[in-house]
């Protein structure tokens, strides 16, 4: 499964000579089927051993995944709480909301847009899913240190921004691109709804200048003067385009690792 040539274009559209807009964009879908979906994620988490470390519960802003898990050890001593989906289940009719990072880890749908939109964007990107029971705030306001690409996957969720700018209400297929430092708010509009965030990171000037400096790159540099301006200038540009190219290989190790199979034929 992947992007359909709608959201292709409206994920196209992000991106301003290179550049990633800086403003809140929204694209209704006239998608209203979301049960393969939910059916994918039902089958992607019930066989899953879910801890602490990526699945989180939240109420009214505070976290709260202690009332969906047991404490347990591993034969190694390792102590983590453990997802249960009974208590899960039971905390759902109260109303919350359930975070699972980086879902796209497990092979099917969001492993492949995940994939995809790193190579349209040219970033690193990862997918976390949020089902929502209840008309209740999972996290409250905050801010995010990345852009996101939201779509809604089933239900409604209401992305509040406060004073900066009008509610919007997503419902199921709506994509929604939220620039990063952003304050948002999402609240279910809908008995339950589920939603995936895509991460959008791309590398900033500060990333670069640190990749720059590393020792594997300073023999380089300092074989030239800061006053030969033109063997700077191309120097620079030699090391950028290393730079992004270590990006690409880097995001596509990480998250693009299932696309080779894991056992020789």
């Amino acid at each position: 499964m992947s992007f359909s040539e709608k959201e292709h274009a409206f994920i196209d559209s992000l991106l301003v000579n290179n550049r990633l807009s800086n403003k809140t964009q929204l694209m209704r879908s006239l998608d209203g089927d979301s049960s393969p979906i939910t059916d994918h994620i039902e089958t992607l988490l019930s066989g899953a051993r879910m801890t602490s470390d990526r699945a989180r519960f939240f109420r009214n802003g505070t976290e709260q995944t202690e009332l969906v898990s047991t404490k347990g050890m591993n034969k190694h001593g390792k102590t983590n709480l453990y997802i249960r989906n009974d208590k899960l289940h039971d905390q759902f009719l109260v109303g919350g909301t359930f975070a699972m990072d980086s879902i796209d880890e497990f092979k099917g749908y969001f492993s492949s847009t995940t994939r995809q939109l790193s190579e349209l964007l040219h970033c690193e990107s990862s997918a976390n899913l949020y089902v929502s029971y209840g008309s209740v705030s999972g996290f409250g306001y905050h801010k995010d240190d990345h852009h996101v690409l939201v779509k809604q996957l089933a239900g409604q969720k209401r992305w509040q921004f406060g004073e900066s700018q009008d509610d919007i209400v997503l419902n199921e297929g709506d994509l929604l691109f939220v620039p990063k430092g952003v304050a948002h708010n999402p609240v279910s509009e809908s008995h339950k709804s589920f939603h995936v965030t895509y991460s959008i990171v791309t590398p900033t000037l500060s990333d670069f200048l640190k990749w720059a400096c590393l020792p594997a790159h300073q023999t380089r540099l300092d074989n030239i003067s800061a006053e030969d301006h033109i063997a700077l200038k191309e120097e620079i540009e030699s090391l950028h385009a290393s730079f992004l190219k270590y990006r690409k290989n880097k995001a596509h190790a990480f998250r693009n690792y299932s696309t080779k199979r894991m056992f020789p034929v």
